[in-house]
């Protein structure tokens, strides 16, 4: 399952914060397969390996990963074109 995270703000710390937090969330479920940053913001892809954890878990794992960065309000988790907020 492939899982994005979108910023389009600027970050309270640097990418590479953000993946180790994911990283070490996802455990064996997962792991950080890309991130970029352009002028109209930023994001990190996540491959979920774990076939068994439904979409509401996974979000779930992304969101206690990524709350204790305090991330903009308005960046979002996109799983299957669908949009979460963090």
């Amino acid at each position: 399952m492939d899982v994005f995270v979108y910023f389009y703000e600027p970050l309270p710390c640097g990418v590479d914060e953000i993946e180790d937090a994911l990283d070490k969330a996802l455990r064996d479920a997962g792991e950080v397969t890309g991130s970029g940053v352009g002028a109209k913001g930023s994001n990190v892809d996540i491959f979920i390996s774990d076939e068994s954890l439904p979409v509401a878990r996974v979000v779930d794992l992304v969101r206690q990963a990524l709350l204790p960065i305090h991330l903009p309000e308005s960046s979002r988790i996109v799983v299957g074109g669908r949009k979460f907020e963090i």
